[in-house]
Formats: C-alpha cells, sequence, structure tokens
C-alpha cells in the first residue's frame, strides 16, 4: 500500500515543525489548491447534493440495489458487515458518511474515515454510474472546516491510484507499518467468469481497510 495525500491546511502542520514557519502557510495554502485545480482541470465532476453522517441504525437499511455493476474489482460488502467491521469494532472511532440524491434521496456513496483534523480514509464504495471516490471523498472533506490532510491508503499500481493522482493528491510513501507490511494477493479458477479482473491489479478498487484486521 501506498499512502495518497491532499494537503488542505498546512498552519498546524508548520508549527509542529518550527512555529515560524506558520506565517508562510497561506501561500503554501494556495500552491496546493492551484495544484489541485490543476491536476483537475477537463474532469468532469457529478456529485450527490447532499451530505450526511450516518449511525449504524441509519445505515443499515439503506439500499444500494440501484448502484451501476462496477467495471473494477471492488469491496462489495452487505450494510451489516460495513457497520460490524467500522462503526462496532472495539476501540476505534470511525464515522460514516453518505452520499445521497437530492433528487431521489438515494444513497449514491459512503465513504469512512477516521474523526481527526488528519482524515485517513479506510473505504469509500460509490455508484460508478453517478460519483468517483475523489469526488465523494472530497465532498467530505469540504464539509470538514479542521481538514488538515486527507490520506489515502491504496495499491500504488491500480487505476484508483491514478484517480487520486489525477484529483491533486501526491504519492507518499506509506511510513504506517500497517500500510507497509500490507499486500494483496488473489487465487482463482481459470474458468471463473471475472478471472480477467482478478488477474489485473490495475483494476483493484481496494482500500486498506476494507480487508484489514
Amino acid at each position: 500500500m501506498h499512502t495518497y495525500v491532499d494537503v488542505r491546511e498546512a498552519g498546524p502542520l508548520l508549527r509542529r515543525r518550527a512555529g515560524a514557519l506558520a506565517v508562510v502557510a497561506p501561500l503554501i495554502n494556495a500552491s496546493f489548491a492551484v495544484h489541485r485545480r490543476w491536476s483537475r482541470r477537463g474532469t468532469t465532476r457529478r456529485a450527490p447534493a447532499r451530505l450526511r453522517r450516518l449511525t449504524a441504525d441509519e445505515f443499515l437499511p439503506l439500499d444500494r440495489s440501484h448502484w451501476a455493476p462496477p467495471s473494477r474489482l471492488v469491496s462489495w460488502d452487505s450494510n451489516q458487515y460495513v457497520v460490524d467491521r467500522y462503526l462496532r469494532e472495539p476501540d476505534a472511532e470511525r464515522h460514516l458518511h453518505g452520499l445521497f440524491n437530492s433528487n431521489s434521496s438515494l444513497l449514491e456513496g459512503y465513504v469512512i474515515t477516521e474523526p481527526t483534523s488528519r482524515i485517513k480514509v479506510w473505504d469509500c464504495q460509490t455508484n460508478s454510474a453517478t460519483i468517483s471516490p475523489p469526488d465523494a471523498i472530497n465532498a467530505v472533506v469540504e464539509h470538514r472546516e479542521d481538514a488538515e490532510t486527507v490520506l489515502v491508503p491504496t495499491l500504488p499500481q491500480s487505476d484508483l491510484a491514478q484517480d487520486f493522482v489525477r484529483a491533486g493528491f501526491f504519492d507518499r510513501r506509506s511510513v504506517d507499518s500497517t500500510e507497509t507490511t500490507t499486500f494483496l494477493s488473489t487465487y482463482s479458477s481459470r474458468n471463473n467468469t471475472h478471472a480477467d479482473i482478478l488477474g489485473n491489479q490495475s483494476r483493484w478498487n481496494i482500500w486498506l481497510g476494507s480487508r484489514h484486521y
């Protein structure tokens, strides 16, 4: 795994390094904003208008049957699994954010994050017909006034990783021991109808939290 990072507020980071550097934080923030816009030039961004943090009881009955069939390998977990894995893990606090279509009120995506100002994304699944993972995460971050950085650990050789690079994220080699020692592989029958996508890691939309215990 690698960590792809987007810097939203450099001030706290600079103050931790050397207090005097904080005075240049506005310039650094502006440069990151320009880089973000430049990286995303020419891309089409479609995002549901409503974002809401959900409790376990609110998320469990939500319907995802209308989502377009994925063209990449995703963790297509049940709502119950998502709740048990992220919201009910002992000694861990995580937030589940739902993105909803403003007209139909249908769920179009969800993002699992840690509640700190250094926002680490553990999982993100979306209806590919309406919103991409980078846009879903950006929608969450825009509602977090305290956001300093956004950390997205995923496979460096995947199309998902390149989606984040095109969205303005920087490729930063992970320093977290769990991330640096997380490797993924797959075994499948040659007759498996999904053998082509299983054998092509570039098409794996796999997140650190999807199968990590």
